[in-house]
């Protein structure tokens, strides 16, 4: 209980999903040793709102202080007995979606938990800030700079994002393998061939590739396992797989014409996608 969700300081209450690295360094940074009631990196964050928010008088402005701050991967949902109708969010690496209805909005880590409140979903960009009320979603960058974001209309039912009648997601996943293979080839085909255009990767970006990187953890680590002996004896062209938990700290020796193929969920839509980064390009 103690070190469970929500975590409270002062007016402010959050719960968070992912890991503040620099969590260590904040504590001593904000002299909070003697004042933490768990032993959580997620509470760091609840006083540092608490902080900003008595110097800023502003819950939106003490949320852009903190995560200029904080360092590695959150999903952040604030609320306040300051602003009791709002609920701030902000996002960095871990996943995020916020729904909104006609009288109603809603944030979650995943597609499925809104699917029975809303089809109509916006996703945010890593640094990016969202304000929640009753009806209307405000959108902005790490800076309070106002920014416009598409909505976008989830194409399949709750039931159809559940385990579709299997015992388990694993088992479902193993049976969903063969129209998942189509439906991602599908989407890169044009006139009968395979286009990656939209990806930045040119077929003479492709003819140059020296050397490919899969990075990706669990049992998606195992994939690119396989794919590399697929790739290397199909392609011809040395293949090396990296988990990504360890990737992220190091500093890979990457040349201009290797290719890093990074395999993961993308805000858990249930199947697996793959961004196709050409090392060449920043960011």
């Amino acid at each position: 209980d103690q070190n469970a969700h929500p975590h409270q300081q002062g007016k402010v209450t959050l719960v968070h999903n992912g890991i503040i690295e620099n969590y260590r360094e904040l504590i001593a940074d904000y002299d909070l040793q003697e004042i933490l009631h768990s032993e959580t990196d997620s509470e760091v964050v609840v006083h540092m709102m608490d902080y900003y928010y008595k110097k800023e008088k502003d819950l939106q402005k003490a949320l852009e202080r903190v995560i200029t701050r904080i360092e590695g991967s959150y999903a952040l949902c604030i609320v306040s007995t300051i602003e009791p109708d709002k609920v701030f969010i902000a996002k960095k690496d871990s996943p995020l979606v916020i729904g909104k209805t006609a009288d109603a909005s809603v944030a979650a880590s995943d597609i499925p938990a809104i699917l029975d409140y809303t089809k109509d979903v916006y996703f945010l960009e890593d640094y990016e800030i969202a304000i929640l009320n009753k009806g209307n979603v405000s959108f902005f960058d790490q800076y309070g700079n106002p920014i416009e974001k598409e909505i976008t209309t989830i194409p399949y039912d709750n039931e159809a994002a559940q385990k579709g009648g299997y015992d388990t997601f694993m088992l479902k996943e193993i049976h969903e393998q063969p129209r998942a293979i189509l439906d991602t080839l599908n989407s890169k085909l044009k006139d009968g061939k395979i286009d990656l255009s939209d990806v930045g990767l040119s077929n003479e970006d492709i003819k140059r590739i020296s050397h490919i990187y899969i990075v990706a953890c669990g049992s998606a680590y195992h994939t690119g396992v396989v794919t590399q002996y697929v790739m290397e004896d199909l392609a011809r062209v040395p293949v090396r797989v990296e988990l990504a938990s360890e990737f992220r700290y190091r500093r890979p020796i990457l040349d201009k014409d290797d290719l890093v193929i990074v395999v993961g969920s993308k805000n858990t839509w249930n199947c697996q996608r793959c961004w196709f980064i050409n090392s060449k390009r920043s960011g």
